[in-house]
């Protein structure tokens, strides 16, 4: 039957000792609830980069960085910093979706 997502669970727990699974199954499940986890992350990722690729052309350039910072993040603290160390090389003046989520996972909300 068709669910909200409010009515989904995403981290099952078990609480009653009925619940109790062979180890190789708990394992399975383990690992499945893992990796669900995992393609939420890198979905997250994607959709970072897809929102600060306005002009959909697969880089994200300095003034679509500035708007992220300036709109989005408020702040302009160490930016300049900041895009020096994702765009692509020292000759171009935008960054790649990969080098983007990579600025993601270092920690920097995007």
């Amino acid at each position: 039957p068709p669910q909200a997502p409010k009515d989904r669970v995403d981290d099952p727990h078990f609480a009653a000792p009925a619940d109790q699974l062979d180890g190789a199954f708990a394992k399975y499940f383990d690992q499945l609830n893992e990796r669900e986890k995992e393609g939420k992350v890198a979905q997250k990722l994607d959709d970072a980069c897809i929102v600060a690729d306005t002009n959909k052309d697969s880089a994200i350039s300095k003034a679509e960085y500035e708007t992220i910072a300036h709109k989005m993040q408020k702040s302009t603290a160490d930016e300049d910093l900041i895009w020096a160390r994702i765009k692509s090389s020292a000759g171009t003046d935008t960054a790649t979706c990969r080098q983007w989520k990579l600025l993601a996972q270092s920690g920097y909300d995007v």
